[in-house]
């Protein structure tokens, strides 16, 4: 029997991107090949954390929700690509919305045209890792494009890679920057293709 890494199953607001406010459910994988320096979610980095689970179990988990968009999240769900294919696949089956969140560091064209939505990071300087630009020509108008964004820094890195995406790119200030010195400088710049978002869930104190 097929089992994922399973770091929690849950039910709650999304915080970010085009579906902020939206009770969603949230599958969170375990295993993740970046060490970005401001992670909420550590505990999902070990691969061999969390718990094994068959897709069984994880669609009766899911089931218990009255909601029909799922989204995957990790760690990097893509570290389970082989696994999830047949995951989401069965529940493509059972008419779910789902929302891919990765990383950007991997591209599976497979599980992409599957999914609802691909919600990528590019990971800017202040990470202290790389995201692939190969993740750029893989998004498509229907996905979504995040970035953090902790100083002018990175912000240049956002402004270089909005000139590059098909899909909209949502800047998200953290750590002692300013939300409208990051809106300034889109609003200086005339930045398209672009919207500068908190972090609701974080506001909300959720997960």
């Amino acid at each position: 029997m097929e089992e994922l890494q399973v770091n929690d199953i849950f039910y709650s607001i999304q915080g970010e991107g085009k579906y902020l406010g939206e009770p969603q459910m949230f599958l969170r994988l375990q295993g993740c090949n970046f060490r970005c320096k401001w992670c909420d979610t550590r505990e999902a980095w070990d691969g061999d954390g969390g718990v094994s689970m068959g897709m069984d179990k994880i669609i009766d988990k899911l089931k218990r929700f009255n909601c029909s968009r799922i989204c995957v999240t990790g760690g990097e769900p893509l570290l389970q690509s082989d696994k999830l294919l047949h995951l989401l696949e069965q529940l493509k089956e059972l008419n779910y919305s789902i929302v891919l969140e990765t990383n950007g560091s991997m591209v599976d064209k497979e599980i992409f045209s599957l999914v609802d939505c691909v919600s990528a990071d590019m990971k800017p300087p202040s990470s202290g890792m790389k995201s692939t630009d190969k993740i750029l020509s893989s998004l498509k108008h229907k996905d979504q494009l995040k970035i953090i964004v902790e100083d002018k820094t990175d912000f240049d890195f956002a402004k270089d890679v909005i000139k590059r995406c098909q899909c909209i790119c949502y800047l998200q200030p953290v750590g002692g920057i300013n939300v409208k010195q990051v809106a300034n400088w889109v609003l200086n710049d005339q930045l398209e293709n672009v919207r500068v978002t908190l972090q609701l869930h974080k506001l909300m104190g959720m997960k």
